[in-house]
């Protein structure tokens, strides 16, 4: 399946007919992505597979570029050393300098490592940090959905940064759009089938919360797949910051576009984003407003995802996007979510 028609536009992986969106630029730089939960109750055109909320469309695009860093360190001694340990004169008649220790090199800067089933969340793994959520009522009105998803990502925040920032990786906020509807996003303009509840773009490192269509698809009885959709969301912002996304985009460009292999690798980026919401849940359950009914209730639904199940699948069934949720639900640790060493069969 390709994107529209035009200059510059990039592959699409999975999503609707005729849907695609333009590729982005995240701080690093990195490669595209673009993702959005799928409603399963429209009626589906004819060639549409079964979807629902937890299916995600995304699309990877290279971007010219590269960060580089450069670190020069220096210092000026005013003599050697002697035989005796004591600094010799520079010139007759001054005082000698006194001994200092050579300047430790300055640290490394935060940087994404663009590793696969080798980098080093997949390897050395780490949990996240317990977070409290006091997540308040969650309602109609959009000030009151704002609220709560805000409230949403302060948790995902504060339980994912310690992780990041301990494996040396860089930290970036994500920013929140809940307007009625999806119009027009920093990646393009957006897909008018309201089908995609929910898409993140890291042109901007945004989160795309559209309320009309969320309160379509969960209303107000089911807080737990509104914090499922977000935390999966926030998974991809992860990978944007980890630089695995960029990884598998590179992979999927040198697979080309529509092969069997880019497929697969769009099926492993999407679990690995089930299994961090996973983790996320588990570092919040029975901690504020996150109870064990809901906790357990946002990891069940990722089951009721359903993509078709063969080669060009871009989702993969909704048992095994079940089972990557759980997974990162039951252990809460990173290394427990490599979908890239995973089994064909653990990714259809």
């Amino acid at each position: 399946m390709t994107a529209p028609s035009g200059p510059g536009q990039p592959p699409e992986y999975g999503g609707s007919a005729g849907s695609g969106y333009p590729g982005y630029h995240d701080p690093y730089p990195s490669y595209a992505d673009y993702s959005g939960y799928l409603d399963p109750e429209p009626p589906k055109p004819p060639r549409r597979r079964k979807n629902s909320p937890l299916t995600i469309l995304l699309v990877l695009v290279v971007l010219v570029g590269s960060v580089v860093v450069y670190a020069k360190v220096t210092g000026d001694n005013a003599g050697e050393p002697d035989a005796a340990g004591q600094s010799s004169p520079s010139s007759p008649g001054t005082t000698a300098a006194p001994d200092s220790a050579q300047p430790s090199p300055a640290p490394l800067r935060p940087r994404p490592t663009r590793k696969l089933e080798d980098h080093p969340l997949m390897v050395d793994g780490g949990k996240l940090a317990f977070a409290q959520c006091d997540l308040p009522k969650i309602g109609r009105a959009t000030d009151q959905l704002r609220t709560y998803y805000l409230a949403g990502i302060d948790c995902l925040e504060r339980a994912w940064t310690p992780l990041l920032e301990a494996a040396n990786l860089p930290t970036h906020k994500v920013e929140l759009d809940t307007s009625a509807d999806i119009t027009e996003t920093a990646c393009g303009k957006a897909d008018k089938d309201e089908q995609f509840v929910a898409m993140y773009c890291s042109r901007n490192s945004m989160i795309y919360m559209p309320t009309k269509r969320l309160l379509r698809v969960y209303g107000t009885n089911s807080p737990g797949g509104h914090l499922a959709t977000l935390a999966h969301e926030y998974g991809h912002h992860i990978q944007a910051l980890s630089g695995m996304l960029a990884a598998a985009g590179q992979k999927q460009e040198e697979a080309g576009e529509g092969t069997p292999v880019s497929a697969e690798l769009s099926r492993r980026i999407e679990m690995q984003a089930n299994c961090f919401a996973g983790m996320f849940l588990a570092a919040t359950v029975g901690r504020g407003t996150v109870t064990k009914a809901l906790a357990d209730k946002a990891v069940n639904d990722f089951r009721q995802a359903d993509d078709s199940p063969d080669s060009q699948s871009s989702h993969g069934t909704g048992k095994n996007q079940g089972a990557w949720a759980k997974r990162g639900y039951t252990s809460n640790n990173a290394k427990d979510c490599n979908t890239w060493a995973a089994k064909p069969a653990d990714v259809k």
